[in-house]
């Protein structure tokens, strides 16, 4: 195929291309868009016809776990059920066992991806006291600093994270949740993230060149403060869970539904998705936070906190498209040309000449209904059991399908690292 030395035609189907769907062919050599056009020919050629021709997702928001947690998930696993959900691109969380705070543990994390991932992968890296360590990191390959849980440290401590992120020029992705309001309030409430928002913005707000990137948001208020700042680097980013999933949801499937920033009113989700649609809301990613069975089985208080989510998060998406609750454009700006913008990722996120060829192909006239026993992750259960879907008929990552005919149609090993903005 096209990801090796031949080209490939992809030919028939509607592209998004430049905000509008195009009747156009696709040609495809050396991983990379060569052509746009009509009547390309290749060496061989893939019919779309009927379908939608996608740039593939990109999620920055993924715990791949392995390493002392592979029981729960692993690269391959968590690789495979990206590539099945239409995501060519993963962005793993620092917060594995062991954690990814120095360069050996960066090391050991990068080669166990290499050796198993289905797509392409950046690894962000916690930060680190010692700023040599976090500048080794950076220079290293780490794509950015965080998740940084400010639920688990002093607001003193959480400034010092992030103005050693700022010096060094990284992104700070903040899991926003004031420490001291969770101690005192055990449902996390909206004000314990409000409030962390309020601190992360005063910190903005007196360093001009911090860049703040608020993970999961959960409640609309926040994005009021947000808005408020003089800061112009801060982005958001919601999650399918806290879009389609309330209260109501946690009360009925219990631990399987608790996640943090647990679940919130209808009202707040309501509010989130008119942070989407005017454009508040920079970001959707999945926050896949796998788990086994039987630790969500243990008492609500006791389990874990977290749900999958990589390959059902574009599927869902595309459902919302359909029902009109977001737009075609909405959807792929947020899933796929902004987190490739925000997080430096400059040869994808578009169907463009001398892009990498990631696609993802979908028939929108097909309904997918979300099964548990058809998923790829090693978690083997979701949230989203029974809800209708658009799954990708077909993923190409830089030219080469990876997802067809419901198979993993590449090797582990395939995907390749994608080094962050310290070091390029």
């Amino acid at each position: 195929m096209a990801g090796d030395d031949g080209t490939l035609v992809i030919k028939g189907g509607k592209a998004y291309i430049e905000r509008q769907l195009m009747d156009v062919d696709i040609l495809i050599g050396g991983g990379k868009i060569l052509e746009i056009g009509r009547g390309l020919s290749a060496d061989e050629d893939i019919s779309a016809e009927g379908k939608l021709v996608l740039s593939g997702a990109i999620d920055v928001h993924v715990h791949c776990r392995d390493l002392e947690e592979a029981y729960k998930e692993d690269w391959c696993t968590a690789s495979c059920a990206a590539a099945a959900g239409g995501v060519t691109t993963i962005v793993d969380q620092p917060n594995t066992r062991p954690q990814t705070d120095n360069v050996e543990a960066f090391e050991v994390k990068l080669h166990a991806a290499e050796k198993s991932s289905i797509v392409d992968y950046g690894i962000n890296a916690a930060p680190n006291k010692d700023v040599n360590a976090a500048r080794a990191l950076w220079s290293g390959g780490a794509c950015e600093f965080g998740e940084i849980f400010m639920s688990e440290q002093s607001i003193h401590d959480v400034y010092s994270n992030l103005e050693l992120v700022s010096n060094i020029g990284s992104i700070a992705c903040l899991h926003a949740e004031d420490m001291l309001c969770t101690k005192k309030h055990a449902a996390r409430p909206p004000e314990c993230e409000l409030t962390a928002i309020e601190n992360a913005v005063k910190f903005a707000d007196s360093t001009p060149d911090a860049r703040l990137h608020i993970c999961h948001l959960s409640a609309a208020n926040g994005l009021e403060t947000i808005n408020q700042s003089a800061n112009g680097n801060i982005t958001v980013e919601a999650t399918p869970h806290h879009l389609l999933l309330t209260k109501k949801d946690f009360e009925e499937q219990g631990a399987y539904a608790k996640m943090n920033p647990p679940l919130r009113s209808d009202a707040d989700r309501r509010g989130l998705w008119e942070g989407v649609n005017d454009g508040r809301i920079d970001i959707i990613a999945s926050d896949h936070a796998p788990h086994t069975r039987d630790e969500k089985e243990q008492n609500v208080m006791e389990a874990p906190s977290g749900v999958p989510g990589v390959e059902t998060m574009l599927p869902l998406m595309l459902g919302a498209v359909k029902q009109n609750i977001m737009s075609l454009d909405t959807c792929m700006r947020l899933l796929s040309e902004n987190p490739a913008l925000i997080f430096g990722f400059g040869s994808k996120g578009q169907i463009k000449v001398g892009f990498d060829a990631d696609l993802v192909i979908v028939d929108m006239k097909k309904d997918w209904t979300v099964r548990s026993d058809e998923l790829s992750s090693k978690c083997g259960w979701t949230p989203f059991e029974g809800w209708s879907a658009v799954r990708p008929w077909m993923t190409v990552l830089r030219g080469a399908p990876v997802y067809a005919n419901d198979s993993i149609t590449v090797k582990p090993g395939y995907g390749k690292f994608l080094k962050g903005l310290g070091c390029q």
